[in-house]
């Protein structure tokens, strides 16, 4: 039996109406869509989330490196002067620990270089400590309450006085 042309075309139409009814009647996809309404903000979260604690240790390390390099700079640069300008030396080490940060902002970097004024006679050192302080501001709207926290990073050495 041998169908005619214009008959396959009308099973054809027919069952692509079959079809196109039925998925009509599918509810299966309103349910998806309903539960990735309800879990996309929890997962949103998550994700970002780990991006800013990511981005939280990664300033306290551009901190620490900071802090460390300038006490190894002021532990081969000696204060100049006779008395030493301590003043001088420690604007120096400020302006020194701020070219050291990298990719954050160094307009709220905020540098504290301290040299001890009196040398130990025991064994003719100065220590010099370094703390460095950054106003972490938060990406996200609702982490932290006040918007932004401070981190800091604390480094300290000896300097040898020369004889």
């Amino acid at each position: 039996m041998r169908h005619e042309p214009s008959e396959r075309k009308d099973g054809k139409r027919k069952a692509a109406r079959r079809f196109r009814l039925g998925r009509l009647g599918d509810q299966s996809g309103m349910a998806v869509s309903i539960e990735f309404a309800l879990i996309a903000p929890i997962l949103l979260g998550l994700v970002f989330g780990v991006m800013e604690a990511g981005r939280l240790m990664f300033t306290q390390g551009v901190l620490y490196f900071a802090a460390q390099e300038t006490t190894r700079f002021a532990m081969v640069t000696q204060p100049t002067g006779d008395p030493p300008d301590l003043a001088a030396y420690e604007s120096l080490l400020a302006d020194f620990a701020k070219d050291k940060v990298i990719i954050i902002d160094p307009n709220l970097v905020r540098p504290t270089p301290a040299v001890d004024a009196v040398v130990d006679p025991a064994t003719g050192t100065r220590t010099v400590s370094v703390q460095v302080a950054y106003d972490f501001e938060w990406m996200l709207p609702f982490v932290g309450d006040s918007g932004t926290i401070t981190l800091t990073s604390t480094s300290e050495g000896f300097l040898a006085e020369n004889f």
